[in-house]
């Protein structure tokens, strides 16, 4: 219950938030935010929301536990602190990701196209061991100004890798957010 109520709160503050538009653009998403630390990208919204994160962490704790009759200021500020740490003890990878990366990185070059804060998305990247490796290009929406499914990030990625659409192959893992 609390997971759920948590969850509805942040996505509730996210779209308050002065920078929601340019995080929308980046493909930024409001659980994200409750674990990004926005210290890495020169974009001055990514500076802003710096500042902003501790509050709206906590922020989303408090209507969280309130949503549930819980009035502890504290135990928000805990869990806003906590949840990050525990997040990141916990990289998602899929069980066959190795062994597809294997297979298609001796036949093709490899580019990885991911939406998201430099930081957060370089620490998921790198925190994976070996995963980074098996790309030439890494290109992150927060460092490019839009995100997937954006065409402007896409023909970034194509003029990275100095090819043409036809050249071309984009596999994703959601279809609402890659295509």
């Amino acid at each position: 219950m609390l997971k759920q109520a948590v969850i509805s709160q942040a996505h509730a503050l996210f779209r308050e938030l002065e920078d929601h538009a340019y995080l929308e653009n980046i493909e930024v998403t409001a659980m994200e935010a409750l674990w990004a630390r926005f210290d890495d990208g020169a974009a001055p919204e990514l500076q802003r929301m710096r500042e902003a994160a501790p509050f709206y962490r906590k922020q989303a704790w408090e209507n969280g536990l309130k949503q549930l009759g819980v009035d502890n200021e504290e135990l928000a500020a805990k869990l806003a602190d906590t949840f990050p740490a525990e997040r990141r003890k916990r990289p998602y990878i899929y069980e066959d990701t190795f062994e597809a990366l294997r297979s298609l990185h001796t036949r093709y070059p490899l580019m990885l196209l991911t939406n998201g804060t430099p930081d957060l998305q370089k620490e998921k990247l790198f925190g994976v061991s070996g995963l980074s490796s098996y790309f030439t290009h890494i290109v992150i929406s927060g460092e490019v100004g839009c995100g997937k499914p954006a065409p402007k990030i896409f023909e970034h990625c194509m003029e990275l890798a100095g090819l043409s659409a036809d050249a071309c192959l984009m596999v994703g893992d959601n279809v609402l957010t890659d295509i």
